[in-house]
């Protein structure tokens, strides 16, 4: 009996030993397989690890809080931003970019707690991190869960990313209209206004051309009048001289020498103030006429150009109105991109609730919030 006990017990030593070496075998090829698998992931860019992680472990509800999500969000902004110019297809930061991200994260520490800390977060050991160990490290998860979570329906996901794709280019057109109109609205709204100062200011010197005009007239009527005047008393010394020659030629002898006397003291009187004064007056009329002139053809040109103002005017309005009219087609189109927003948005809370992929659909969700910032906020 003892022989047989002792064979029984040999025999169940055996097989325990042959399990255990299957054990091991098989936890040696999981561990392999999970390396791999690691690795694959590693390659990925910032935002598909991401995405990938949160999928993982969405359905933990101590995990899926509102703080973590956004929080994971911010960190990965931060990554790109330390990865930049390549922040959407890199993979991983160096040690010096990595330090750095995690003193502004919050984890102040002394370089060699900051070595030791990358050390320990440094799944592969190949002294660069990806935002999969940061995550890792932050949130306590193991790699053999994040390699070997469930990822979701691979169709309904794609699917999901196709509305949100769609979503996006009517999004980012609107965006790039909206832009593009309210630069071209201001533009039209400063011409209208220049236009109307500009009108505005040559109606004011067809004015003041006109008033200086009607001035310069009434000069040249005032010396002419002047000049009319001192005709009249040319004519009146010349008439007066005919009048006593004459006299002093006829009738009788004490008339005519009277004649004779006066029409002496009168060709004695100098002529000169007379002759000279009729010079300057012609010439002052010869001036007056010039400058009235002068103010016609100012009157004529800002005439001309309070014509033209108001012409550019309308067509600053016209412009102003075209531009109102390409704002109401904006409108329009507005409201086609917020209907395929609505329908991306509907199906991905679908696809979140189903909870296949659900993490993704909270990416999707998330970078379409962030891109309508840039919408007016009527329309957020």
């Amino acid at each position: 009996q003892s022989l047989v006990f002792l064979i029984y017990l040999l025999v169940f030593v055996l097989e325990l030993e042959r399990k255990e070496r299957k054990k091991s075998s098989e936890k040696c090829r999981a561990s392999m397989a999970d390396k791999d698998k690691w690795y694959e992931l590693a390659k990925r860019t910032h935002q598909e690890q991401v995405v990938w992680f949160l999928n993982a472990f969405w359905g933990d509800d101590s995990f899926r809080t509102k703080e973590n999500v956004e929080s994971i969000w911010d960190f990965l902004e931060l990554f790109k931003k330390l990865s930049a110019p390549n922040s959407d297809t890199a993979c991983d930061l160096d040690e010096f970019f990595s330090h750095k991200f995690l003193e502004e994260v919050g984890e102040t520490m002394t370089v060699l707690k900051l070595r030791a800390t990358l050390s320990e977060i440094d799944v592969d050991k190949n002294k660069r991190m990806c935002i999969s160990e940061f995550l890792l490290f932050k949130f306590k998860r193991s790699v053999r869960d994040l390699v070997n979570a469930p990822q979701g329906d691979e169709a309904e996901l794609q699917a999901a990313q196709k509305l949100v794709d769609a979503a996006d280019e009517a999004l980012n057109d609107v965006l790039a209209r909206l832009e593009a109109q309210k630069e071209a609205v201001k533009r039209s709204k400063e011409a209208t206004r220049k236009a109307e100062e500009d009108e505005q200011a040559a109606i004011a010197a067809e004015q003041q051309a006109a008033k200086d005009s009607a001035a310069a007239a009434k000069a040249v009527e005032d010396q002419k009048k002047a000049a009319e005047e001192l005709q009249a008393q040319q004519k009146a010394y010349d008439d007066k001289v005919a009048t006593l020659r004459k006299k002093s030629e006829e009738g009788g002898v004490v008339s005519r020498n009277k004649a004779k006397n006066e029409l002496e003291q009168l060709l004695a009187e100098d002529p000169l103030p007379l002759r000279q004064a009729k010079i300057t007056q012609d010439a002052a009329v010869r001036k007056s006429e010039k400058a009235h002139q002068l103010s016609l053809k100012s009157e004529a040109e800002a005439k001309e150009r309070r014509i033209q103002a108001g012409e550019s005017k309308q067509k600053a309005k016209d412009m102003e109105a075209k531009e109102e009219e390409a704002a109401r087609e904006l409108e329009k189109a507005v409201a086609e991109a917020e209907a395929k927003r609505d329908e991306a948005m509907e199906y991905l809370n679908r696809v979140k609730n189903s909870g296949n992929g659900a993490g993704a659909a909270w990416f999707m969700t998330r970078s379409m919030y962030e891109r309508q910032k840039f919408l007016p906020k009527s329309k957020q």
